[in-house]
């Protein structure tokens, strides 16, 4: 596994911080290693689509 120095720190509600805890336990995946991977994922999928992006994000 490759180390970073830099860290992303974000607050997320009980009800994902749970849900993101039984996808880990019931696959016996380590959290932190599965919320990486969705990320870069979800990064990747955004980045090809910014436009997408920006219209989520705008309000009104």
């Amino acid at each position: 596994m490759i180390k970073y120095d830099t860290a992303l720190c974000v607050r997320i509600n009980d009800h994902l911080k749970n849900t993101i805890s039984e996808i880990c336990d019931g696959t016996r995946i380590n959290e932190a290693d599965w919320v990486r991977a969705s990320l870069a994922d979800c990064a990747k999928k955004d980045a090809a689509d910014l436009d997408q992006v920006k219209e989520r994000f705008l309000f009104g």
